[in-house]
């Protein structure tokens, strides 16, 4: 079977000699479909000579290799008999279903490939394929599924079921990302925010020389419900990503700068009234709008569209009606005009 495109090494190049000699020697017994791995480490635990935990460096080698899906990564068991150390992770699949798994993510995976080179820039690439992943994928546990459920934490929950959680979004855009030799790995951290907290996975890409975030499934907006997806959340540096987000600052670069955002952020009454009318003389109906931090809340949002829609007759002529969603924590409103 053809293979997929491998990019960075990012984990494994700031590994010591011997937790790189273990690291291969797991990956080459799980990159030809084995779910076990048989490692000779001294001492009588699980811990590195270096001091890392095993399971750290498992980790490691599920992020930076996507294509490892037949692998259940949910849950790793460890054991030991003398110098012998056995790592199981279940396999999902049998050898048939595998190859066919494998043989739709190619095709998959192609159709998505082939439209980003539709592009020119880089920049362009990685935002379409930040946006088609926000767009068409669903943040679902995989409760009511029990194949699923077991899917959710890879690419094929991402790209073949379009339901996953957050490793299977950061998962399929870094192995969208190989494909066109753009540089991105997985984040590894928490997330912070109330109503999201616990363990996260994101990207941090690089363009133009200079890394960035990337968290492409809240940009899918799971944390603000039924709202559209937006790219609040794309190229972004480290003081926007603190507010909601934790990791270890000596395993990745610091990030001072955001990329030159294209997106408008409104910071007025005035600025709002303009951009809507633009809006809305251009044919759009349904209107995404980012708004400064400081700018009034859903209540006076309503306000607002009324005194603008009054203001405005003659642009609002054939409006029959609006609305708006507000969020607050992304400071996006949506606004539709009937």
């Amino acid at each position: 079977m053809r293979q997929f495109i491998l990019g960075s090494r990012y984990y494994f190049s700031r590994l010591a000699d011997f937790e790189k000699k273990i690291y291969r020697k797991i990956y080459d017994c799980w990159v030809v479909g084995n779910s076990v791995a048989k490692i000779t480490l001294p001492g009588s635990g699980f811990t590195l000579p270096s001091g890392m935990e095993l399971h750290q460096l498992v980790t490691y080698i599920i992020d930076e290799n996507p294509h490892l899906f037949h692998l259940e990564t949910s849950q790793f068991n460890y054991s030991r008999f003398g110098l012998q150390v056995t790592i199981q992770a279940d396999n999902v699949y049998t050898p048939d279903e595998y190859k066919r798994v494998y043989e739709k993510l190619i095709t998959r995976v192609d159709h998505i490939v082939e439209r980003a080179k539709h592009y020119h820039t880089d920049y362009e690439k990685l935002l379409y394929l930040h946006d088609y992943l926000a767009e068409n994928i669903t943040y679902d546990m995989g409760a009511s599924n029990p194949r699923a459920q077991r899917e959710i934490h890879t690419i094929v929950g991402s790209l073949l079921n379009s339901a996953c959680v957050c490793d299977g979004f950061a998962r399929a855009y870094r192995l969208l990302c190989d494909q066109l030799h753009l540089s991105c790995i997985v984040a590894i951290g928490d997330s912070t925010a109330m109503d999201n907290a616990g363990p996260h996975a994101w990207n941090f890409v690089k363009l133009n020389n200079k890394v960035y975030h990337v968290d492409v499934t809240w940009d899918s907006c799971l944390i603000a419900g039924d709202c559209p997806a937006t790219d609040y959340y794309f190229l972004r540096n480290d003081v926007v990503f603190s507010k909601d987000h934790s990791w270890n600052p000596t395993l990745y670069p610091p990030i001072t700068e955001d990329y030159p955002r294209k997106d408008r952020k409104v910071t007025s009454k005035w600025e709002l009234e303009q951009y809507l009318c633009e809006k809305v003389k251009a044919g759009e109906r349904d209107i995404l709008v980012q708004l400064a931090d400081d700018f009034p809340g859903a209540e006076d949002l309503q306000r607002l569209l009324k005194d603008i829609v009054a203001r405005n007759q003659s642009v609002f002529l054939r409006i029959k009606g609006y609305g708006s969603s507000y969020y607050d924590r992304l400071k996006y409103a949506k606004i539709q005009f009937e």
